[in-house]
């Protein structure tokens, strides 16, 4: 079985989780792959990681997503804002579309992370009790991915390996 972990990341956070998911591998045949600086590999499993964007992915993974085919997959993302079950649900369900129907979903991880100035500075329009709250939310982020979330993502590609094997 051959294994690659393939992100987009703007700010760090996902290839902070990456670079986890990496390490939890068995050894042997696996790569790690920033999709903005390198070719797509080819692989038996895919990790697929993205910054969570207005409630989407990133083109990157949209376009490489529909060209995979008869392809074991799982998927990890950050975001700035507090994730919860929903969201992570909503999100996962958005890039749905682009999944083949061959291929076979293992799982989707999701953590909070850093978000990036420009979606700090957008709050500045919304009405100051949403402000305030979505800014609450936001600057937790900035402690973001911790020890806790690398243990829990580590933990995360392990069993989608268990499963696999």
């Amino acid at each position: 079985m051959s294994y690659a972990v393939v992100y987009v990341s703007d700010t760090g956070n996902t290839k902070m989780i990456a670079e986890e998911i990496f390490v939890a591998l068995p050894e042997g045949e696996k790569k790690i792959v920033d999709l903005k600086k390198d070719a797509f590999p080819d692989a038996d499993l895919y990790f697929i990681g993205f910054p969570v964007k207005y409630n989407y992915c990133s083109a990157l993974i949209t376009d490489i997503l529909e060209y995979l085919n008869d392809k074991e997959l799982a998927f990890f993302s950050t975001c700035g804002l507090s994730p919860t079950e929903e969201y992570k649900n909503m999100i996962f369900k958005n890039i749905q579309p682009w999944i083949n129907e061959s291929c076979t979903v293992r799982g989707y991880y999701m953590c909070q992370g850093k978000s990036v100035d420009s979606y700090k500075e957008s709050l500045k329009y919304n009405d100051a009790v949403v402000r305030a709250a979505f800014e609450r939310m936001v600057s937790a982020g900035d402690t973001h991915p911790d020890d806790r979330d690398l243990d829990s993502v580590f933990s995360f590609a392990e069993n989608i390996i268990k499963r696999e094997t």
